[in-house]
């Protein structure tokens, strides 16, 4: 019963191609840098941070959406008195080849042919278990017959007796 598992789960791993993949992101930036002008920030932090969605599409292409949001901070001066400032972005893109590996039926055959690899596995296996359970109705009754074999000798043999004694 493990090679229809097996086969099971290679199906399974096929048809995960096509799941959408999340991706969160975190970075991080210090940024200190010596300047005589007071109108300059000498030390900045930015903090980026969000996440992405990956969806690989049957046709061969990807869509992808990424939601992220950057945060900026630095030393307050007398010229700049926002020492924060946050900023949003929202990014779609859709990518689809033209030629190379593009339309549903060259991105869909691996999991038809896994499909089909399933359907033979479970095939051999229920063959193997009805030939065992062949080979033991045949023991079965081979040791039947063994077993019933002296009582059909025993009750031949009075006839036998009968037909030697007329002879």
């Amino acid at each position: 019963m493990v090679d229809p598992a097996i086969a099971g789960e290679t199906l399974n791993a096929e048809r995960a191609k096509f799941e959408a993949v999340f991706k969160p992101f975190v970075r991080f930036n210090h940024n200190e840098q010596a300047t005589f002008d007071q109108t300059i920030n000498s030390q900045s932090e930015t903090l980026n941070y969000g996440g992405s969605v990956d969806i690989p599409l049957r046709s061969g292409g990807r869509a992808s959406v990424a939601l992220g949001e950057t945060r900026i901070s630095s030393v307050p001066n007398p010229f700049n008195p926002v020492p924060v400032y946050y900023t949003q972005a929202v990014d779609l893109s859709i990518s689809q080849p033209i030629l190379r590996n593009s339309g549903r039926t060259v991105n869909t055959t691996s999991i038809q042919v896994a499909g089909y690899q399933e359907q033979i596995v479970q095939t051999r296996t229920k063959l193997t278990v009805i030939a065992q359970l062949a080979s033991v109705e045949r023991a079965y009754w081979r040791l039947y017959a063994a077993r019933r074999a002296p009582d059909v000798t025993q009750k031949q043999f009075p006839n036998t007796n009968k037909d030697l004694a007329e002879r």
